[in-house]
């Protein structure tokens, strides 16, 4: 798969919009993420909500929300608004930004947003000198914002999918040979409730999840459940169906059992990435 590469400017990490920040560099970090992101190419704007960002980078909600509020005033760097997200200055950083065809590849990614959204519209008012078919697309929407815009709400991100096997492909062992691995380690005891109690039932249920059974991944399910917060379909059943759907694919296949809590962590996560795309894929298909 080609790589896609984005300019970072050098003076981010001297940059003093951050010096009040709490902590600069991971601030600094942030930002370059978000500019870097898979899904910013071809405009620097994109679908993401903060449950998303967070599921992907490991932070909680909490901590995305202020960052994004911190780089949105006074001078805004992002803008952040109805499960979309624009890095203001993206498109401006781009050198291929005049090709007509690079122009037509921007207003693709607009209308894949819906060009009602408001940071659309904000984006288009932005660039509409930059020439056609954006200029067109602006005097198309030079009039006031349908009210109410969250009537025909956006179908929400997902968390980036990993590069790991799915349970219907399994994964080749190295060189080619499929042997049975030893048990799995012991997994760590619980020091507690840190678990969502419903969460830990299904869990007793399922032993070979048993690696993450366990307080130490409460951070993990944490990140997990948040994922799925966006999307009504991934309720408790659902999650508890899924669930014994995986565990069920390592008793059918002990030779692919994780055998560290960290790849079962993240094993568990690309697989939920894959379904919730489904869903959203399906959401789209309803929406007229």
């Amino acid at each position: 798969m080609a790589s896609h590469y984005h300019p970072i400017y050098q003076e981010l990490w001297d940059d003093p919009k951050f010096a009040g920040f709490p902590d600069p560099f991971l601030h600094r970090s942030f930002f370059a993420f978000l500019c870097s992101h898979r899904r910013a190419a071809p405009a620097g704007i994109y679908p993401v909500t903060s449950e998303i960002l967070a599921a992907e980078i490991g932070r909680p909600v909490r901590w995305i929300a202020e960052a994004l509020t911190r780089l949105t005033t006074p001078d805004p760097m992002v803008r952040h608004q109805q499960g979309v997200l624009w890095v203001t200055r993206w498109l401006a950083r781009q050198p291929n930004r005049g090709v007509p065809n690079y122009r037509v590849a921007v207003l693709n990614k607009l209308l894949e947003i819906g060009l009602p959204h408001p940071l659309v519209r904000e984006f288009l008012r932005t660039y509409q000198t930059l020439g056609e078919p954006l200029t067109k697309a602006w005097r198309t929407l030079a009039e006031p914002i349908p009210e109410p815009f969250a009537a025909s709400p956006l179908p929400l991100p997902l968390p980036l999918p990993l590069p790991l096997p799915l349970p219907s492909g399994g994964e080749e062992e190295e060189g080619g040979e499929r042997q049975a691995p030893p048990p799995p380690p012991a997994p760590d005891k619980p020091t507690g409730n840190g678990l969502d109690p419903e969460l830990a039932k299904i869990l007793a249920e399922c032993p070979h999840l048993t690696l993450v059974a366990t307080d130490t991944s409460a951070e993990f399910w944490d990140r997990f459940l948040g994922a799925c917060e966006p999307y009504p379909q991934a309720d408790a059943r659902w999650i508890a169906m899924k669930l014994r759907k995986w565990d069920q694919y390592f008793a059918s296949n002990p030779a692919k059992q994780s055998r560290q809590r960290p790849r079962l962590e993240q094993r568990l996560m690309g697989w939920l990435v894959k379904d919730l795309e489904g869903l959203a894929r399906a959401e789209r298909g309803r929406t007229p």
